[in-house]
């Protein structure tokens, strides 16, 4: 029997888990996260909605690709909620060994350290055995429909490095 190549690409969709894992304060990561989930859904992958308040590490690893968002605040500073995720993470070091990484960083361009959260991240996933698949995306200010489409222009050239 032979499959097409369309129709095996098709399968691989249906199959590959996603989660969108996010830390947020403000709530402007949470948005992120919720465009990109719904512009995941409308492609036909199976996604999870994860928040890193309520997430250990250890269950990202059931994950073929894990979007993981952070902010920044001030000139460099991870926000809380993804310092705690990531120190825990340090604890049990290596859990992700097998999980594939791409990640959305937020800040404010007037600083210096401009969205620098997300090459802390980066580091760390790095650290921990996973694989970052492709640079971060660094996102300026409040999420709006420029920024979601300057988004999803990215979640595509995630989605072809796997």
């Amino acid at each position: 029997m032979c499959i097409s190549i369309s129709a095996f690409c098709l399968l691989f969709v249906e199959y590959m888990k996603i989660a969108i894992a996010f830390a947020t304060l403000s709530g402007n990561t949470e948005k992120i996260a919720y465009e990109l989930e719904k512009f995941l859904l409308n492609k036909s992958y199976e996604v999870d909605l994860l928040n890193l308040e309520n997430t250990k590490v250890d269950e990202l690893k059931k994950y073929d690709l894990v979007f993981l968002g952070c902010s920044t605040y001030g000139d460099g500073d991870l926000n809380l909620i993804m310092d705690i995720f990531l120190s825990e993470a340090d604890q049990i070091c290596h859990q992700c060994e097998s999980t594939r990484f791409a990640i959305f960083s937020l800040g404010d361009s007037i600083y210096p350290n401009f969205a620098i959260a997300g090459e802390i991240v980066e580091d760390k996933i790095i650290d921990m055995g996973g694989e970052v698949i492709h640079p971060y995306i660094k996102i300026d200010g409040y999420p709006s429909s420029e920024v979601f489409e300057e988004i999803k222009k990215w979640v595509l050239e995630v989605l072809k490095k796997l």
